[in-house]
């Protein structure tokens, strides 16, 4: 990929949910008890999603060191990789983590971006002995291109999500964000993110949300919206709310959040920035 972010199995929401009907088919036609996507970290392997038959075997966020993985072996294997009795092959007899899971029948695959750059494997385990044909490894190394098609989109969107949290720094101590829109969870986690870095990074000292942009429900103000001063507070940053639109006053929801959050708020942005000193147009611009 041309721009490089630091990616966690959170950033990849599409290709989650859209992997865990192909992993059920996976699993239910190679009558595997578990199949599952696997990231690969810079340091450890982590589960994004799995699909498990009868009893939870491969968790999800489930994390091992990288070099005691079969994730590892199947990479390194470059081609699929697999293995009747994990108990017994000399690779990954002696593995934490066969002890640990005490599963048996392996297969692997690995999984690549557009660009051809590593992400993780695509695998399936029985409880059983298993041996896997060739007509098998063609199954799931056909799932595996069809998924890292998504890995693209996400990181994509990720890239474009990181790019879209407009902070402006008004004077060397007071920054502002005007947030526009919706507020779903993930992009919640991103905006809570470039906040609270910005403003350990800047030394910021005020900083202000701009609401009169935000889409708020009738019934519900981001809960996000109200963690994220409370983590400024113990920064040492300040945290204002400008943008109390009437529209966003008559919501008795977003109302009622606002003053049980105990965070100062103005009408509009101007009378926020004049809260602090800043009185004329050129003053506030600059």
């Amino acid at each position: 990929m041309s721009q490089s972010i630091a990616l966690t199995v959170d950033d990849f929401p599409t290709l989650k949910k859209a992997s865990y009907q192909l992993l059920q088919i996976m699993a239910e036609q190679l009558n595997v008890d578990t199949a599952y996507i696997v990231k690969r970290d810079e340091k450890e392997m982590t589960v994004l999603s799995s699909v498990n038959v009868a009893e939870e075997l491969i968790p999800e966020k489930y994390a091992v060191a990288y070099a005691g993985t079969y994730c590892r072996l199947t990479i390194e294997n470059r081609n699929a990789l697999t293995i009747s009795d994990l108990t017994k092959d000399e690779l990954t007899s002696e593995l934490e983590v066969t002890k640990q899971l005490n599963l048996k029948g392996f297969l692997g695959v690995t999984m690549r971006d557009g660009d051809g750059e590593l992400f993780g494997t695509l695998c399936v385990m029985s409880k059983s002995e298993k041996t896997f044909t060739d007509k098998d490894k063609r199954l799931v190394q056909d799932f595996a291109d069809v998924l890292s098609n998504l890995i693209d989109y996400d990181h994509t969107n990720r890239l474009v999500e990181s790019i879209a949290v407009p902070i402006v720094p008004v004077t060397g101590n007071i920054s502002v964000l005007s947030l526009q829109g919706i507020m779903d969870e993930t992009r919640s986690r991103r905006v809570s993110e470039a906040v609270l870095a910005h403003c350990a990074e800047k030394k910021t000292l005020v900083f202000i949300f701009d609401l009169s942009g935000l889409v708020i429900s009738d019934f519900h103000f981001p809960d996000s919206l109200l963690k994220i001063p409370d983590a400024l507070r113990i920064m040492g940053v300040k945290p204002v709310y400008s943008g109390i639109t009437p529209d966003i006053a008559r919501k008795r929801a977003a109302m009622e959040a606002l003053e049980y959050s105990g965070t100062k708020t103005f009408m509009s942005l101007e009378a926020a920035l004049r809260s602090f000193g800043l009185k004329d147009e050129a003053e506030i611009s600059g």
